[in-house]
């Protein structure tokens, strides 16, 4: 979008680390600040380092003087650098396209000349910004991407190729889908789609996102100029945003959508160009004197007063605030008893932002003896499991009832919880009995499961997971050399077994081989390499290729933060995960711990069930269940690897029903409900809700090994239930 007047002299790219939802392996999202509106907070208050646009027009014509820009480095790049860390001088903001286009290269050359006079010609890049109509209007497919005005853009990016700077490119679907009736918002949001555009002429490259094609058509573009290769000029997109308001398809929840998306996707890059790549989401603040349309006030993430944008009408519900009586710190009676009537007291007050009545829950009912975790858990109760007050508290003083909505949270703590991310359950196919894929699909859908593994490309599964929105773990079955032999064969694997299903079934993993042993292991990390290029490739980057562990690949599990890989490949694995954005897929069995330790392990304490409490002397943290200990060891020994920032997916867990020590319908009950009851709350090393896959649905009577192998199903193949449980 192009800046006028004075405010907007700088632009600020803000590059910042923690928006929303980012990505680990993203080299960099920025947020453009743009100034021209009312209310706006101080520049102090933002609180950012800038990277530095030269204004407007005009002041892009002075540059074309020599002096001129030398004065304009010493006075607006010297005077800060390196204080602020200015990467990139921007001579010209969309003007390519204008009559002030022959103006922006001598200015270009004056300001590298003048910064190279201050020995900040390695540290800063010179280059301009343009807009997308600098491209033809046949650039689709990507690959015809060509420049309009060749005798502007020439010689511009072989100035750039020169001096090892990129292109910076406003890149904008919103504009394109505004304009074009043909094109779905679904495509242009990074949403699933039906649309695919396959590029005949840029090796067969398919595009499942409006986004990546515009990025390849200005790479294409550049590449016809600078002839790519090591001379290739890089594209940095400047600008892309959504608008919240205004225009057609401009929605809160269309925007979010779009740069949300856009936050999670550009660490894996364009199918022309996989890999990471530097991103600027336009624009910090909505600005309400912005000319031109409606639409040109409301890109913001934020309004004026630091809100999100979209959210002034948006009430907050206190869901929960409480105080403990007991089991911690400054945990007792007369504090509780204080913070929680002071609580009652001061919704009806609300708060300086935001005066008046608050709709507050105070935690909790009752005291629970069977939560986990700390003591201070336990003891939130505002009465005891007799109804006996804890401490005596009034809920009706000074007509607060009739000013102010205030509940009590009853801890229904056995009830399966509501923040859990996502509950899967595996789904072998080892019997001579079982149900149909057809059914196996509808019994999924029925009982509310929303994930699946699957443990090779089934043809047939693939096809009856079509349109179920169950989300999907994908093996690569017996594939792992084949992988890792060539990026062809892997190129051609997802070719044919993720390409003719996505985004109808919602592939989300990639598991490139399951519990790998012995030399195999040597294999897993490039046939990953060479899955997660294929994908990319196909545009299909938000796909996440991964490996799936055994337990046994950590070392020193006990106590848990003494956890660390036992072998260096895992390490290897580790720290490339962390750069694509994928977890570590682990199968952990409790179980199996206990079988093999029934002296030092309780059942209890495997199965989720009260009664053991074990302390990490390193950290302080307590642990209630096997299950959280054993997988913070795994996140110790990620951190240990220089990996902290990767997740852990859990892509087998269970409990046999029968056939061996300790395998009982009771016990496999009591540890799958504990899991699924469990896992939104996280370990104590890594509170919050995480991702599990059950093993399994089925029992399967066609397994190897010793009887218990075939009795890990919740359903029995007929379909009726192994054991009563509750998704």
């Amino acid at each position: 979008m192009s800046m006028q007047g004075v405010a907007p002299v700088l632009a600020a790219a803000l590059a910042i680390a923690a928006f929303a939802s980012f990505p680990s392996g993203v080299r960099s999202i920025g947020v453009c600040y743009g100034v021209n509106g009312d209310g706006l907070p101080s520049r102090s208050d933002v609180g950012i380092d800038l990277a530095l646009d030269v204004g407007d027009r005009n002041d892009v014509s002075r540059l074309a003087d020599a002096s001129s820009a030398a004065s304009w480095v010493q006075d607006n790049v010297k005077a800060y650098y390196p204080d602020v860390k200015i990467k990139y001088i921007v001579v010209g903001n969309e003007l390519t396209g204008t009559g002030d286009a022959a103006t922006i290269l001598p200015a270009m050359q004056n300001v590298q000349a003048a910064l190279a006079s201050a020995g900040l010609a390695d540290s800063i890049k010179v280059t301009t910004a343009i807009k997308m109509d600098t491209l033809g209007p046949d650039s689709s497919p990507p690959s015809d991407g060509v420049f309009i005005n060749p005798s502007v853009m020439e010689p511009i990016v072989r100035f750039l190729a020169g001096n090892g700077a990129p292109l910076l490119a406003n890149v904008y679907p919103y504009f394109a889908y505004r304009d074009n009736q043909n094109i779905d918002l679904s495509y242009a949001l990074f949403q699933p789609s039906s649309t695919t555009v396959s590029d005949p002429n840029g090796g067969g490259l398919s595009y499942t996102n409006l986004f990546d094609a515009m990025v390849d058509a200005v790479r294409a573009a550049v590449d016809k100029v600078s002839g790519g290769g090591s001379n290739a000029v890089d594209v940095v997109v400047s600008e892309s945003g959504w608008p919240s308001d205004g225009g057609k398809g401009a929605t809160v929840e269309n925007a979010r959508a779009y740069n949300q998306n856009l936050i999670k996707h550009v660490a894996q890059g364009t199918p022309k160009k996989p890999g990471q790549m530097e991103v600027y989401v336009f624009a910090m603040f909505n600005e309400n004197r912005k000319d031109g349309d409606a639409t040109e006030k409301k890109f913001g993430l934020f309004n004026p007063d630091k809100t999100p944008a979209g959210a002034a009408g948006v009430s907050i519900v206190v869901s929960e605030s409480g105080w403990p009586s007991a089991g911690g710190d400054s945990a007792t009676i007369d504090i509780a008893r204080t913070y929680v009537q002071n609580l009652i007291e001061h919704a009806k007050k609300g708060t300086p932002k935001r005066p008046g009545a608050i709709e507050t829950y105070v935690f909790a009912m009752f005291n629970e003896n069977q939560k986990p975790g700390e003591a201070t858990e336990q003891n939130f109760g505002a009465f005891y499991p007799n109804k006996t007050a804890v401490y005596p508290i009034n809920f009706q003083r000074q007509g607060v009832a009739s000013m102010l909505t205030i509940a009590l949270i009853i801890g229904a703590f056995a009830s399966a919880p509501t923040t859990v991310q996502s509950i899967g359950v595996c789904y072998g196919v080892l019997g001579n009995n079982l149900p149909s894929r057809s059914e196996v699909v509808q019994l999924y859908k029925s009982k509310g499961i929303n994930g699946m593994r699957i443990y090779y490309p089934d043809k047939e599964a693939l096809n009856a997971l079509r349109n179920s929105g169950i989300a999907l773990i994908l093996d690569v079955g017996d594939q792992l050399s084949n992988l890792a032999a060539s990026s062809s064969n892997a190129a051609a694997w997802v070719r044919d077994n993720v390409r003719p299903y996505y985004p109808a079934v919602n592939i989300k993993y990639i598991a490139v081989g399951n519990e790998v042993e012995g030399g195999s292991t040597n294999s897993i990390l490039p046939a990953i390499r060479n899955v997660n290029s294929a994908l990319a490739s196909s545009g299909l980057g938000v796909i996440k290729a991964s490996t799936a562990v055994k337990f046994d690949v950590i070392s020193n599990s006990y106590p848990p933060s003494a956890g660390v890989f036992r072998d260096d490949y895992m390490k290897d694995i580790a720290r490339y995960l962390a750069t694509t954005g994928a977890p570590l897929l682990a199968n952990v069995y409790p179980y199996f711990a206990y079988r093999g330790n029934p002296r030092d392990i309780s059942l209890n304490y495997a199965t989720f069930r009260p009664g053991t409490t074990v302390r990490d002397p390193n950290n302080g943290l307590t642990y209630t269940n096997l299950f959280d200990a054993m997988m913070d060891a795994v996140y110790a020994a990620l951190e240990k690897a220089g990996a902290g920032n990767v997740r852990v997916v859990v892509s087998e867990s269970g409990w046999p029903s029968a056939g061996g020590f300790g395998a009982s319908v009771d016990n496999a009950r009591a540890y799958n409900q504990g899991l699924i009851d469990h896992v939104g709350r996280g370990t104590p090393k890594r509170p919050g809700p995480l991702e599990a896959y059950i093993f399994a649905m089925f029992n399967e009577n066609q397994k190897n090994g010793d009887p218990t192998e075939r009795n890990f199903g919740l359903f029995y193949p007929n379909k009726s239930p192994v054991y009563p449980i509750r998704f």
